[in-house]
């Protein structure tokens, strides 16, 4: 849900790459915080865990500022 909002909000905001960035982070910060929230309340929640999500956000993040900014330049 949160990953189906998140494109939905980037694709509308058109070609403000501002915007689209913006929307990227925000998604990211809430995945992130949502899953990490969700373990600590069902009590499973360790440090493996924590770092996992953190780096999926940071995967998501670098791959679409990847494809935002228009490749590697090869």
């Amino acid at each position: 849900m949160i990953l189906g909002l998140g494109f939905y909000f980037v694709y509308s905001s058109g070609p403000d790459r501002q915007l689209q960035l913006m929307g990227i982070f925000v998604t990211s910060s809430i995945y992130a915080i949502w899953g990490i929230m969700h373990h600590a309340i069902n009590h499973d929640l360790v440090a493996k865990i924590m770092v996992e999500y953190i780096l999926m956000s940071a995967l998501g993040i670098s791959i679409a500022l990847l494809i935002l900014k228009g490749g590697i330049g090869l």
